[in-house]
């Protein structure tokens, strides 16, 4: 297996794994090509088996005129559920977290992900994340 940068070749393959992560409808392919091609704001990281792509994350690029160094978020994070348990998360994690630190000034990552979702918890704590007194609030327009 091997974890690299996406690529716009990456899109059909891509736009399935997102139909399975969420759901139908989310992005035409179209779109994926687009914004692998043209999006700034994105960093898309999969990992790579034989061929087929076992899995993504998704590292948005945040900039504020409020500070002088970039904020970056893990988005996106998904593995296919036969490729699971065999460490993919945490290399894209780790590809992620060394990409950043060589090209962007950032003081490190954050991320979202469910109060119930505990298997996730479970892996981004062991990848070196902890709750850091934020709390996320929505409201639905």
């Amino acid at each position: 297996a091997m974890v690299r940068l996406a690529t716009e070749t990456d899109a059909e393959m891509l736009a399935q794994l997102n139909i399975a992560f969420n759901g139908p409808g989310d992005a035409s392919l179209e779109h994926i090509r687009a914004s692998l091609r043209e999006n700034q704001q994105e960093v898309v990281i999969v990992d790579e088996a034989n061929g087929i792509l076992t899995g993504f994350l998704c590292l948005q690029i945040k900039r504020s005129f409020c500070y002088d160094t970039c904020a970056l978020e893990i988005t996106e994070l998904y593995v296919q559920p036969e490729y699971r348990r065999q460490g993919i998360a945490s290399r894209m994690l780790l590809f992620a977290e060394e990409h950043c630190q060589k090209e962007y000034s950032c003081h490190g990552l954050e991320l979202l992900t469910g109060d119930d979702n505990w298997i996730a918890q479970a892996a981004y704590r062991a990848a070196g994340y902890a709750p850091d007194g934020e709390l996320h609030l929505f409201k639905p327009l």
